[in-house]
């Protein structure tokens, strides 16, 4: 069991989520295309996700994605210290080898967190076979909705290269 738990901790996609992120901040309009099939919840870091909703919300209220207007949402919310200050939203924001390949960054993203869901499916089925708390064909039927909603949100998903989807 302990090595199930270690490869769910590492499925992360960390410098993919960084990458991401300061690609969004220099080009702020490619988080319409990769916001399509990206959620907050698959950001493995907390601080990554916190600025990503940040982006969202911003983009929401018609407010422009910079540094400044990033920084005012998150010290608003609470939560300007959990990404390591004005600083570590600065570094952040400025961590991008290819802003152009957003997409890409994106994908890896939705990847690691579909694999963090598989897992924990997965788990939560053993879990739940190994207390005989119900019968099998119960513990099976569970399994496979758990497995079904993995499936149903990855088969919508589609990698593209943000540059491509602009040109």
């Amino acid at each position: 069991w302990q090595m199930i738990a270690d490869t769910q901790n590492a499925e992360r996609a960390d410098h993919a989520e960084s990458a991401l992120l300061g690609a969004i901040a220099v080009l702020p309009e490619f988080l319409d295309e990769v916001a399509v099939g990206l959620q907050p919840g698959d950001f493995a870091i907390d601080s990554h996700r916190l600025v990503f909703e940040a982006f969202c919300r911003l983009r929401a209220e018609g407010t422009p994605i910079d540094l400044l207007a990033v920084a005012r949402y998150l010290h608003a919310s609470g939560h300007l210290e959990d990404v390591g200050g004005a600083d570590g939203l600065r570094r952040l924001m400025e961590s991008t080898p290819d802003a152009y390949k957003a997409g890409y960054y994106a994908s890896l993203i939705v990847d690691a967190s579909n694999r963090r869901r598989f897992i924990g499916a997965c788990l939560e089925s053993a879990a739940s076979a190994r207390a005989h708390s119900s019968d099998f064909s119960e513990v099976l039927s569970a399994h496979e909705s758990r497995l079904n909603a993995i499936n149903e949100r990855t088969s919508g998903l589609v990698a593209v290269e943000v540059h491509e989807a602009f040109s």
